[in-house]
């Protein structure tokens, strides 16, 4: 079978000296009709579009999967039944075919996660795999698919600027034959993964297992050992005199531990050329003293070594603190390196925790830089991160470098080839300049997860891991009598995490990656327009609210002005209106010539493909809503009422599907900081926000974003639910009229309660409490449990009302409470008129609620008016008024659920009572 697609015409170049030509245009205007014609018969098509090339395809494989088995058909084979017993009336009836054809991947107006249609090339090299179900952990089980993964993972190598054998050459390369390697350079190897995590876990146990070969090595070269006799003549060269050889078993075991990866993977080949020590030999002889057979501890203790650490930016994907849990570093080991503005790891910060690690001798595994953060779509300067490991190499600390580009690995293909004598006509369809440099230097970096089933449009699973040296795969080897054979070609499977692997993913990437190139004209052409529709998404929210409007659209990526810190709003008003004008009014094929235009759209969006932006709103007083919270609110509505969770949901009534992320205030810090000041908002709660993922090439011009939803409802006057029984006012953390914790102390009746509520409406005598719940704190009271006591001095007249610090959390309150104190109660008649606070140091709010009978510590009074954070940082628990007990006599009211109702699950208070909300 073949794809076959229009000849793409070269990208147009613009000299520095001279104008663009309306020759050029016209050049630029074909290129992009090409490269567009180019991509679309990879794809079933938005409408299906390519169903009947598929369909034939399809029966291609049916046609020759039948042909197969007529052809190894013996004489004497048993003949199997025809007879559609499996064909039950309730298969027959199943419905799941047309629930999952509910999945949109494919349409253009899905924009949410990283999923968008299969190539076709990946579906029919999936299909034909899936139905032999072959097993690449051995070549018996997979004699043509093992030798399709280990091509499979030559094309990403390649793709990434990795070497390979001289005079090889791969047809997803157009066959371009490989040139003899250079001094430093080395073979590289990859192979394909179930997905990221794996290959990033494979990474991080090839690290660990490299730093610790050479102390492996020192113990077997230990009196009585088998290679005691290489003690006095085998020479090392450190990372800090790589000029001066010594002996290996002079060198101290902090200098051994930071041997360059380089130094490292030489030995066993060293060991041969001046020993004759056989591969087989080494490798019984390390077995006893190897990481992989006793354990990092046992070496640690023996060598005295501090834990080392993993450093990675604190944008990292989920999957690293497994990584460091099952490799034995533990997540505690994995220290987060502080990010910039924008979400890239900060290189001074780097720098600082490198120098403390070398200051006390405490060794780095290695340092990740992320290339595409899954979240932000952040790219780390890769550059810097080598640069200081080749400084810190002369002062003696050295560390492996792994690039986690699982999301943007395929973008390597966007990158020219070499260095560009001009600047393009097309500038947005290439990525910012700190995002090439990187993707130059990933060749220097010594291992890379890149995922085809992200960027690659390959289906899932398929993760691939490729290394710089393909000798760091012999230090995660572990083979199995029927796995191995002599004089066979190498089998996958004793190498990496998994055991039994499925064949069917690397025939997937294999077919996807050599059918669509991984040159600038393939895969390179695809991800530009991905790329491109980003930036017109991003453009659509910069410019979607105005200074008129009741709401403001902040994307998280700041405009090129913004970025100068002496920049004015007047300057980003004015380069607003440009977009407003010149981009979003205008067709593809017309911003071709505006250069200034392409030039902006290429900084609107992330370093690769993704958008975040977060929703603020004003107030009815016309001010800025400042709570993060109140915010939040409003941004879950809407991803709410644009996203798709619900089977029965009415999918064309949603114009486009989006999703979210959270920026957590203790990880992005002044990160988070920064982007809440922009949005206006304050407080230390985590910030909820919007995020879309660009991957369709089948995007246009035109007005991509719908009106998102209605705003969050005003402070306005409200009918407000108190509890009485001596319990306090009814607070709601998510309405704002009732966002606040309100005693009130009156005088009532007693004949009746109708007579009690009726006084008590028309006899409010003072405020005790109305501290507002808008600005919330970052955590639960830990070592106790806050309440505000109130009342009397009278017996059995306190009350006690639980501080609400943290949402979410419980309303608890109680009344008629017995409380017997080291104090006389009339000591402490004016505090409780004015309420105190209790603590009660037997319950842990952090952990328990409700409580029973439990000590309590009575501590200052309070002020009427008070707001969350920090309400409690000045109290000296040391002094209080009094101790002693509390028991709850009186009526207990508990409320975990309606306090922290917030209408997202159907329910909205609307001031007297819980109504439904509309459908949406």
């Amino acid at each position: 079978m073949s794809f076959k697609s229009e000849s793409v015409y070269p990208l147009p170049t613009q000299k520095h000296s001279h104008e663009i030509t309306a020759d050029e245009i016209k050049t630029a205007v074909e290129y992009y009709q090409a490269q567009h014609a180019g991509i679309e018969p990879y794809f079933l098509g938005p409408q299906a579009e390519n169903h009947e090339f598929f369909k034939e395809y399809i029966n291609q494989i049916l046609d020759e999967h039948n042909a197969a088995r007529e052809r190894y058909h013996g004489i004497n084979d048993p003949i199997g039944g025809n007879d559609d017993l499996f064909i039950t009336p309730a298969i027959k009836e199943y419905e799941t075919c047309s629930w999952i054809t509910r999945s949109l991947f494919f349409n253009p107006r899905y924009q949410a996660h990283m999923c968008m249609d299969t190539s076709m090339p990946a579906i029919l090299g999936y299909i034909t795999t899936m139905i032999f179900n072959t097993n690449n952990v051995s070549l018996e089980a997979s004699p043509v698919t093992t030798l399709l993964e280990l091509e499979a993972g030559k094309q990403p190598c390649k793709m990434l600027g990795y070497r390979l054998e001289a005079s090889e050459e791969l047809s997803s390369f157009s066959s371009e034959v490989e040139p003899e390697l250079k001094p430093g350079e080395r073979v590289s190897w990859g192979h394909i993964t179930c997905g990221g995590t794996v290959a990033n876990l494979e990474a991080v146990w090839a690290a660990r297992n490299l730093k610790f070969y050479p102390l492996s090595l020192r113990s077997a070269m230990a009196p009585g050992e088998p290679l005691e006799f290489i003690t006095s003549s085998f020479k090392i060269t450190t990372c800090q005199e790589p000029g001066n050889p010594k002996l290996f078993a002079s060198s101290s075991p902090w200098e051994l531990l930071n041997l360059t990866v380089d130094t490292i993977l030489e030995i066993p080949d060293r060991l041969y050329q001046q020993y004759g020590i056989s591969a087989v030999y080494l490798e019984a002889t390390m077995k006893k003293h190897d990481i992989q057979s006793c354990g990092k501890d046992v070496i640690e203790r023996q060598y005295n070594i501090k834990p080392m650490k993993l450093l990675v930016s604190n944008m990292n994907h989920y999957s690293w603190p497994k990584v460091c849990a099952i490799t034995g570093i533990g997540s505690s080991n994995m220290i987060g390196v502080k990010v910039d503005n924008e979400a890239a790891l900060d290189l001074s910060h780097l720098k600082e925790t490198l120098e403390e690690h070398l200051k006390n001798e405490q060794g780095i595994y290695c340092v990740i830089a992320i290339v595409g953060s899954t979240e932000e779509g952040t790219v780390d300067y890769l550059r810097g991160i080598l640069q200081l490991r080749s400084d810190f190499q002369k002062r003696g600390l050295s560390f492996v470098v792994h690039v986690d580009a699982a999301w943007g690995g395929y973008f390597a293909s966007v990158v020219p080839r070499s260095e560009p004598d001009g600047i393009e006509t097309v500038p947005s369809l290439r990525l910012r300049g700190h995002v090439e440099d990187t993707f130059r230097n990933i060749r220097w970096a010594d291992s890379v997860t890149i995922d085809p089933h992200k960027s690659g449009y390959v289906s899932y699973p398929a993760g691939a891991l490729c290394y710089r040296d393909g000798r760091m795969r012999y230090l995660v080897t572990w083979t199995s009598p029927y796995i191995a054979r002599e004089h066979q070609p190498e089998s996958i499977g004793a190498f990496g995490v998994e055991g039994s692997k499925l064949g069917a993913s690397p025939v997937a990437a294999y077919l996807s990656n050599s059918i669509i190139s991984m040159r600038e004209t393939g895969y390179g052409a695809l991800l530009r327009e991905a790329l491109f529709s980003s930036s017109r998404i991003s453009a659509r929210w910069v410019a979607m609210s105005t200074d008129n409007d009741k709401f403001m659209v902040v994307p998280f990526n700041p405009l090129p002005s913004e970025r100068d810190p002496n920049h004015s709003k007047a300057d980003v008003d004015a380069e607003k209106k440009f977009i407003r004008e010149r981009i979003l009014p205008v067709e593809n094929i017309d911003l071709l010539s505006d250069l200034k235009a392409l030039h902006l759209l290429q900084y609107l969006d992330s370093d690769i493909s993704i958008n975040l932006c977060s929703v603020n709103f004003k107030l009815s007083n016309s001010e800025w809503n400042t709570d993060v919270e109140e915010a939040n609110y409003l941004n879950k509505r809407i991803v709410k009422r644009m996203s798709y969770v619900d089977p029965n949901q009415k999918l064309k009534d949603i114009d486009l599907f989006l999703t979210s992320t959270e920026l957590e205030q203790n990880v992005c810090k002044d990160c988070a900081t920064n982007y809440k000041r922009r949005l206006g908002l304050k407080g230390e709660a985590n910030l909820f926000v919007i995020r879309n993922v660009v991957m369709s090439p089948f995007l246009t011009a035109g007005n991509f974003v719908a009106k998102l939803a209605g705003l969050r409802n005003p402070i306005d006057p409200a009918s407000h639910r108190f509890v009485v029984q001596g319990t306090p006012y009814q607070p709601f953390f998510r309405e704002a009229d009732c966002q606040a914790q309100l005693i009130i102390s009156a005088d009532v009746g007693k004949d009746s309660m109708d007579a009690y509520l009726h006084a008590r409406a028309r006899a409010t005598k003072y405020i005790v409490k109305n501290r507002g719940l808008k600005y919330l704190g970052s955590q639960y009271p830990k070592g106790f449990m806050p309440f505000y006591m109130y009342g009397t001095a009278e017996p059995d007249d306190q009350h006690i009302s639980h501080m609400l610090l943290k949402a979410p959390n419980a309303n608890l309150c109680a009344d008629n409470i017995s409380v017997t104190l080291d104090q006389p109660l009339s000591r402490l008649e004016s505090h409780l008129k004015n309420g105190c606070i209790a603590y009660a140091t037997n319950t842990f709010e952090s952990s328990r609620q409700p409580f029973s009978q439990t000590a309590s510590n009575l501590e200052h009074s309070s002020d009427t008016e008070a707001s969350v954070p920090g309400l409690l940082e000045n109290i000296d628990l040391g002094n209080p008024l009094a101790k002693g007990t509390m028991t709850l006599n009186g009526t207990v009211y508990v409320d975990a659920k309606h306090i922290n109702e917030d209408g997202l699950e159907g329910l909205l208070w609307d001031g007297s009572g819980w109504s439904v909300l509309p459908p949406l």
